[in-house]
Parts: C-alpha cells; sequence; structure tokens
C-alpha cells in the first residue's frame, strides 16, 4: 500500500495524511536529534503496527463480526491491544445506533486528494452523522484536528451527508477518551484548505 497516494481510476489522490506531514512536529525533530532517526524509524513502525491491528478489529466490530475465533485471534496476536479493543467495542456496542461507513475511502476530484475516515455512523441521541477517527498512539496532537477537517470535507462533498460531531476515539494503556473537536466545523476545514494550498505550492 502507498502510504502517499490512493489510485482511482488511473489517476493518482494524494492521502490526506501525507498532505499534513508539512506540518513538522517540533518534539518529533527534537528526537530525532537526540536519540537518532534509526531509533524514531522503529518506534514509528512499532506504533503503525499496533495502530494497524487495531484499526482492524475495530471495523470487524463495526460489521458485528467480532466474536469466537477473531476475537480468540485478536486476544493471541495482540494482547499489547485487546483490552483497548474490548473497551471500544464496549463504547460501540452502547453509543452507535447505526453504521454509515467503516473504512471506506472518499475522494476530491477537484483537488485531487483522498482519505479514509475510521467510522462514520449515527449516535445514541442525534441526529446527524459523527465521523469518528481512532488513535492509539501516546498523544493527541493538533493536526489530528486537520486531519479530522480533511475527512469532513471529503465526505460532505461526496455525499449528501452533513456531519455532526468530529470524535477522536484515544485508546491507550486500558483506557479510552473521547475528544470531540470544539471549534466550528468550518473553520476547521478552512484551515485543512489552507494546509491544502502550502503543501501543493510548496512542493
Amino acid at each position: 500500500m502507498n502510504d502517499e497516494f490512493y489510485e482511482k481510476a488511473g489517476k493518482k489522490y494524494e492521502r490526506v495524511t501525507n498532505i499534513l506531514r508539512i506540518i513538522h512536529d517540533p518534539g518529533l525533530e527534537q528526537l530525532r536529534r537526540v536519540k537518532g532517526f534509526s531509533y524514531v524509524d522503529r518506534i514509528f513502525q512499532e506504533a503503525a503496527d499496533r495502530g494497524k491491528a487495531f484499526h482492524s478489529a475495530m471495523k470487524i466490530v463495526a460489521n458485528g463480526q467480532f466474536k469466537d475465533m477473531i476475537q480468540e485471534a485478536f486476544k493471541q496476536n495482540h494482547p499489547d491491544i485487546y483490552q483497548d479493543i474490548l473497551n471500544c467495542e464496549e463504547w460501540f456496542n452502547e453509543n452507535v445506533v447505526k453504521v454509515l461507513y467503516s473504512e471506506d475511502t472518499f475522494y476530491d476530484d477537484k483537488y485531487r486528494f483522498a482519505g479514509t475516515p475510521d467510522l462514520i455512523a449515527i449516535l445514541k441521541g442525534d441526529k446527524k452523522p459523527a465521523i469518528i477517527d481512532y488513535k492509539t498512539g501516546s498523544k493527541i496532537l493538533p493536526i489530528h484536528k486537520l486531519q479530522l477537517a480533511g475527512y469532513t470535507h471529503l465526505v460532505e462533498d461526496s455525499t449528501n451527508l452533513k456531519i455532526g460531531k468530529r470524535i477522536i476515539l484515544h485508546a491507550r494503556d486500558g483506557k479510552i477518551k473521547l475528544i470531540q473537536m470544539k471549534a466550528k466545523k468550518e473553520l476547521d476545514i478552512t484551515l485543512f484548505h489552507y494546509v491544502l494550498y502550502l503543501h501543493k505550492n510548496l512542493k
């Protein structure tokens, strides 16, 4: 899988996550200077593998199939995140009324970029769909709200949906935390558009 582009009908679409790489994390740069590139690359790969396994499990949860042999396989193969998965499954079962999209990719043909939101669903007590992004890293960064903004743009541009809540579900060390974006949706989308413009014009 290319971590910079999606392809559709022979055309390349840049990933939202790749566009946001133009924004540098000063803490990461400091860590590279202190620990070295190989150390940081190893930590990143471990985090990526953990995140990939967690996302795979949550997609199965969204499809209603996380049980029996599949559940046992995750318990055996991913003991470090198994409790996180169970906690999120419990939250999912208690709060999700209807799944609209789970790990589906949306494309913007005008600006030629794309992204795959983790979950778009109707939550209990809500009329508008929520967009939810799973995170398993050690901390939530400001850049993550721009990632959600990019996904929100794609969903609203590609469908007739109007997104309500924008939520990061942070699962780590056997605990989950829901972080709801406070800023106005339109403002965050505008900020993402600025980053998109810079990315395309500073390459």
